[in-house]
């Protein structure tokens, strides 16, 4: 990594997968980020040797493997699809895995907690996954507000 601006790379990085609810396109994350697209593209390319949809992509598939390991087999794709801001239908996280990973829902969720598969992140860190699923908890508690 770059530790010129790696820094602020890092800290974009977090801000995505903290408002990844609401992020659909580079140009949403750039807006949340506060740095223009074009600084995203240069600095995530720079940085991490990754386009910004590439990354994007990246941290949204890894919070999809997340929830299904921590939720477990009663996880459904509707709560991963709206909490992995793939979309609000089941629809919408089926055609992000089938287009991007050439599998499903189901197919993954099987593997994931049959299979004991050994799985390692590049975007979220283990250490900190505890507290992003707190995250969650009290973000879930308060939606039901109001």
């Amino acid at each position: 990594m770059n530790r010129k601006n790696g820094n602020k790379a890092e800290k974009v990085v977090r801000i995505l997968i903290h408002e990844i609810e609401s992020i659909r396109y580079v140009k949403e994350w750039a807006k949340a980020a506060n740095v223009s697209q074009s600084w995203l593209k240069k600095e995530m390319k720079t940085t991490y040797d990754k386009p910004p949809k590439i990354i994007l992509r990246e941290v949204r598939f890894e919070i999809i493997v997340f929830l299904i390991i921590k939720n477990g087999a009663e996880v459904t794709s509707l709560t991963v699809a709206f909490e992995s801001g793939v979309g609000e239908t089941s629809d919408a996280l089926y055609k992000f895995l089938s287009r991007h990973y050439n599998t499903t829902f189901s197919e993954l969720r099987e593997y994931l907690l049959t299979e004991e598969p050994d799985v390692s992140f590049t975007w979220l860190e283990w250490k900190k996954l505890f507290g992003f699923y707190e995250y969650l908890n009290w973000r879930e508690k308060n939606r039901n507000w109001g």
